[in-house]
């Protein structure tokens, strides 16, 4: 594969983690041992042991979640990036890149400038839990009276 654009998407990527501007990495079109791995996504989350990036590897008919401090994630991507997957798109909040390899060896770096509104490149809570979202509140006093929870709003 020509060394320049997969180097330039690296160099990207490495930026991105050092600089902690990395939204999301999705790497695509797996060409490996495995054939129902189909994807590889990548982004950051916060956990009680410091900022760490989760990896989901989606396979057909499960995916797998794996959690690496910042200063693994590289090292982890960088032999997977045209390699063992063709394609990778990585989002920022200022720029988008894309690198798409072909099986003969040849590559292509397309870098946009990132949408001013809304999109992937735009920074989400990097939060690892997220809350539930109920239809019906738990503390409703209609529920109180039905016996369906107690004086607390605990479901009974």
């Amino acid at each position: 594969m020509p060394a320049p654009a997969r180097d330039r998407f690296l160099a990207l990527l490495l930026a991105a983690v050092r600089a902690g501007t990395l939204v999301k990495l999705t790497l695509g079109k797996h060409r490996g041992s495995d054939p129902t791995l189909q994807n590889l996504f990548v982004r950051p989350i916060a956990l009680k042991s410091g900022p760490h990036f989760a990896f989901v590897w989606r396979h057909a008919t499960r995916d797998i979640t794996k959690n690496h401090p910042p200063a693994a994630v590289f090292a982890q991507l960088e032999p997977l990036i045209g390699l063992a997957f063709l394609d990778a798109h990585l989002f920022t909040p200022t720029e988008n890149a894309q690198l798409e390899c072909q099986p003969d060896g040849t590559a292509r770096l397309r870098v946009k400038s990132a949408p001013a509104a809304s999109g992937p490149a735009t920074p989400a809570a990097p939060s690892h839990d997220s809350t539930k979202k109920y239809l019906i509140p738990a503390d409703a006093p209609w529920l109180r009276a039905l016996g369906v929870t107690n004086d607390r709003g605990q479901p009974r």
